[in-house]
């Protein structure tokens, strides 16, 4: 976007350029530009010119504006907002964006254009039913009410009426005044308001755990004496980082040297070199330039100077790169022990959301950071992020949630897809396959839920991806479901072989990287809060009854060992026990193949039931403490076992 817009007919799109089409966060900067105008008694053709003023520091996409309205020949009013996409990189369907309008609204774009008033309003009133079936979670969904409370003669109008201002009564105001419902369009299509004024993005508040960047440059510059006082630079980054200083101190060596030819060519103060020579040098270090505002330097010298360190920068960017990536190192190990406790807090109040959906019957089906709120105390935000007991996770747009026990018996079909890094191939299914494939729809919704939260914990403590390699795999595999649908391929076998390509590379890249960051995932311990605790305790058990079962049934099918009391044998022994038996017997004549691989089978379940019994005893006690790593374990093998069962 350039600077300044002139928005002449935003009918028909503002261009960033001539002859280009608006982007799409030009037509949403344009929207509000367009409400500022209706509430000036303005038509949307009035003339506009939109400045931006300047980028967030925390997050340079969300930009600030100035919205200059023609208002007479020589009469213009003004007034700044605030818009930046949000949510973005995740694979989620719709755009969403931030924007600071008087208060703080999430503006959601749908894939598909929605352009009839009745669609657009019925589809607020179903996640309006989910909302009320949460209550009293805190839930943020769609409302007419975020942009008709900026509007005088709206407010005019309910206030000579009387009474509360609800969504009804703003529906009725809409349909009296149609003509007001353009400004709840972009191209024609209605979008979606809602009211961030009060709470905080789970996404910003996570952003407090790892926001490095300003912190490295920061670090960078702190000290630049570190440079050449090695006991300073040992006490502060390690003796096993000494070669790293010593090595940026040869830099710095260079550097000097031709700043002092430099600083004599020029006519410079030679005693600047003695105490500003390592400043500049740790500011382009830090990826910064010198500025042209530096007391004692004209500008034609500080343009060399940066021409000088920006080549020897560029001239030893491995060495440069190297330092950076300790100080990153640095700050990560500090910043993460600073932060353990609001990890863990957050955390425990995920796994109590999750009790909480399962305890009301909603499967979300979407969850995310980016779909979640942070609800406490806006005055102690984000003190009281360390104590789970003062605070509640709470959900921002439901668009996707299902009612799993309605009032009726009828489970509704939900809008199939999700967000690839939270996704398992069951959200591509509708409810007819998934019921023939697993028999309990309602778990198998609750549990992709599950799936999408220990991807959401790992993400909170690691600052990554959990499923980054499995996330573009989905992609292609939705893809292939949907090729295969078509054809006419049974649905039950297309879940099968979607399940098996899934769960094979979503197994190795989960144990994969929790292995890689097990030390940090097994410093942080989460108390487990009562509600989650007796939800484990009531999952794990059900596990191991539906592999109790399996190998009673195993044990009845093997033809090896038929007497009773040898059933009751075998299943009272253990795997170690059972593989003895196994080796004993396999070589007898009348050991077949198929009662060999039953066995075989069952001690794999006894292994898996051993795994579950022993978190039992884990989370049983009332003050349970878990690792992140043992809660990811006992998450991921509860979704897997159910959704692509091997034992």
């Amino acid at each position: 976007m350039t600077d300044t817009i002139q928005q002449s007919d935003p009918l028909d799109g503002v261009s960033s350029e001539p002859g280009e089409a608006a982007t799409l966060e030009e037509k949403v900067i344009n929207c509000f530009a367009d409400l500022f105008k209706k509430q000036l008694g303005l038509r949307r053709r009035a003339g506009a010119e939109i400045t931006l003023l300047e980028a967030s520091r925390f997050n340079p996409k969300i930009k600030t504006y100035t919205a200059k309205i023609k208002t007479g020949m020589n009469a213009w009013r003004s007034r700044r907002f605030t818009v930046g996409p949000i949510g973005e990189n995740t694979g989620s369907k719709s755009d969403c964006f931030l924007v600071i309008y008087d208060d703080k609204i999430v503006v959601k774009v749908p894939p598909t254009r929605v352009t009839d008033f009745d669609l657009y309003v019925n589809s607020m009133r179903k996640e309006q039913q989910i909302v009320d079936k949460l209550r009293p979670r805190e839930c943020i969904i769609p409302s007419l009410g975020v942009i008709l409370k900026k509007y005088q003669p709206f407010m005019d109008d309910m206030a000579a009426a009387g009474g509360e201002i609800t969504e009804q009564r703003c529906e009725e105001w809409l349909r009296g005044n149609p003509e007001f419902q353009a400004y709840f369009t972009i191209d024609g299509g209605f979008v979606y308001f809602m009211d961030l004024a009060k709470h905080v993005f789970l996404a910003d508040a996570l952003s407090i755990l790892h926001g490095l960047d300003k912190g490295i440059q920061e670090e960078i510059i702190r000290d630049p004496t570190i440079l050449t006082d090695f006991e300073k630079f040992e006490g502060r980054y390690g003796l096993e980082n000494a070669q790293i200083g010593m090595d940026l101190k040869s830099v710095y060596t260079e550097f000097e040297d031709r700043l002092r030819k430099m600083m004599i060519q020029s006519g410079a103060s030679p005693s600047l070199l003695l105490y500003k020579s390592q400043e500049w040098f740790l500011i382009h270090v830090a990826g910064q330039k010198i500025s042209k505002d530096e007391r004692d330097l004209n500008e034609e010298f500080v343009k060399q100077l940066n021409t000088l360190l920006s080549g020897i920068v560029d001239h030893n960017r491995d060495v440069i790169n190297e330092y950076r990536q300790m100080v990153q190192a640095y700050l990560e190990s500090s910043s993460f022990s600073q932060h353990r406790t609001y990890m863990q807090g957050i955390i425990a109040n995920t796994l109590e959301l999750l009790a909480w959906l399962r305890f009301k019957g909603i499967a979300i089906r979407d969850i995310k950071p980016d779909n979640l709120l942070v609800v406490g105390d806006p005055d102690r935000y984000p003190f009281f992020l360390s104590f789970p007991e003062t605070y509640k996770i709470g959900l921002i747009d439901v668009e996707t949630a299902i009612d799993v026990i309605p009032a009726d018996g009828r489970i509704r079909q939900p809008q199939l897809g999700g967000t690839p890094f939270y996704a398992t191939p069951l959200n591509m299914f509708p409810n007819k396959t998934l019921l023939a494939v697993y028999k309990d729809l309602s778990r198998a919704l609750f549990l992709q839920d599950w799936f999408a939260a220990l991807a959401m914990i790992y993400g909170i403590i690691i600052n990554d991806f959990l499923f980054n390699r499995t996330a573009k795999q989905l992609v292609i595999l939705t893809r292939n479901i949907q090729r295969a649908l078509k054809a006419g391929q049974p649905p039950e076998a297309v879940i099968k072989e979607a399940n098996k390509f899934f769960w094979a590379g979503a197994g190795e890249e989960f144990f994969e990287n929790i292995r890689k960051n097990e030390e940090r995932l097994r410093y942080i311990r989460v108390l487990l809060p009562d509600d989650a605790r007796k939800m484990l305790i009531e999952e794990l058990t059900a596990e191991t009854k539906r592999i109790d079962k399996k190998i009673r049934r195993l044990i009845s099918q093997q033809a090896l060992f038929k007497s009773r009391q040898n059933q009751e044998q075998l299943y009272a022994s253990s795997p170690e026990r059972l593989a003895e038996i196994i080796e004993k017997v396999k070589a007898k004549p009348e050991a077949d193949k198929q009662s060999l691989g039953q066995l075989q089978h069952i001690i794999r379940l006894k292994q898996s039931s051993l795994f579950f019994r022993q978190y039992i005893g884990m989370v049983e006690p009332q003050e349970s403490l878990l690792s992140a790593y043992e809660l990811l374990e006992i998450m991921f093998a509860l979704v897997r076992d159910f959704m692509y069962p091997q034992v």
